[in-house]
């Protein structure tokens, strides 16, 4: 007979408070609230960064660098941390510097990044167009009309907000828009075999590969040792239940512990790091129709593998679209790399911004 136990979900739960400054941030301007008019937005148009080719002012250089850190606090935000923890980690020190100058850094990275591509994707016949300039606008000004509804001033409740004017804020979006279709046309032409394709899953399968098992869950979370002892004569019973022809299946929808499974024949599709380790474990080492007792922290798991790894047949389009994906960055690193625009970083202004 089935105990009466708390439910569990042996799915992993997502980190939380962690920071990722060699993740690439993608900048737009839609979804960004009212939450910088306190930052550290300047008025001036001091240039920040300077080559032959492009000059960048800290304004500018503060809407890219405002915009990675509202990404960053609303993740932490998500993830539980009180707005006081979150003002506190930007003074976390990693590697001889603040995770704050750990963003300023990648910022200015990704601010020279953009304003290289953009002269790259001009040069390969990215313009700004009337009819670019004029789509850019009304993007703008739809997204405007929606965050300051209501506003009798709009350009000054906007220059508050984001520390750029409308039409500075067009001219920026404008070179954004180009560089992302010079991206996308870089991706939409990158010619990828099948045979690059498939040395690259045998080198990451695991990237890739999912199984499908199914499971019971007898939990055993604060159990005394008569307890235990129970729950795995039970689990033991169920798995001969099975073995004789049961379906696991409606076993798990009377006897499991896991509502995250419970209702679904007690089964999991999943891939490498998404489940506790040793149900990982057996999952991809066994053949299919196999089953067995695996014991983790959360109890006794009586288990049947329904499904082997997934073939590289089955997910060849997955695969393309990495390798293409992959191929395409390195494209463009490598054409970032050959532009070679000597920046030189105004310091003095550099150093005044903080992050607090």
């Amino acid at each position: 007979m089935a105990q009466s136990r708390k439910k569990k979900n042996i799915k992993k739960q997502a980190p939380v408070t962690q920071i990722f400054l060699g993740v690439a941030v993608i900048l737009v301007i839609a979804l960004i609230v009212a939450i910088f008019t306190s930052r550290n937005i300047k008025s001036d148009k001091t240039v920040l960064i300077s080559s032959a080719n492009e000059n960048i002012t800290t304004r500018h250089y503060m809407y890219f660098l405002n915009s990675m850190r509202y990404e960053y606090e609303n993740e932490w935000a998500y993830y539980g941390s009180s707005a006081e923890e979150i003002a506190g980690l930007w003074s976390t020190v990693e590697d001889g510097l603040t995770w704050g100058d750990h963003l300023k850094s990648y910022a200015l990275e990704s601010t020279k990044s953009i304003f290289t591509e953009f002269y790259l994707a001009k040069q390969a016949g990215f313009f700004e167009t009337p009819a670019v300039i004029s789509t850019t606008s009304d993007e703008i000004d739809e997204v405007i009309q929606s965050i300051f509804a209501g506003s009798n001033t709009p350009n000054t409740d906007f220059y508050k907000a984001y520390g750029l004017t409308i039409d500075e804020m067009k001219t920026l979006q404008v070179y954004i828009n180009l560089v992302n279709e010079w991206r996308n046309s870089i991706y939409e032409n990158m010619s990828v075999t099948e045979e690059q394709a498939l040395a690259y899953f045998e080198e990451n399968a695991s990237t890739f590969q999912t199984v499908v098992a199914r499971h019971i869950l007898i939990a055993t979370d604060g159990m005394e040792e008569d307890e235990l002892l129970a729950a795995e004569e039970l689990a033991n019973e169920l798995l001969t239940q099975i073995n004789d022809g049961s379906d696991i299946g409606v076993l798990a929808g009377i006897y499991s512990d896991d509502p995250g499974s419970a209702d679904n024949n007690g089964e999991y599709e999943f891939g490498r790091g998404e489940m506790v380790e040793e149900f990982e474990d057996w999952a991809f080492a066994a053949e299919v129709g196999d089953t067995g007792i695996v014991e983790t922290s959360f109890g006794y798991h009586v288990m049947q593998l329904m499904r082997g790894p997934t073939e590289f047949e089955d997910v060849l389009d997955d695969v393309m679209e990495t390798v293409r994906g992959n191929e395409s960055s390195r494209y463009i690193e490598d054409s970032i790399a050959a532009a070679n625009f000597d920046w030189k970083l105004n310091e003095t202004a550099y150093n005044k911004i903080k992050i607090n």
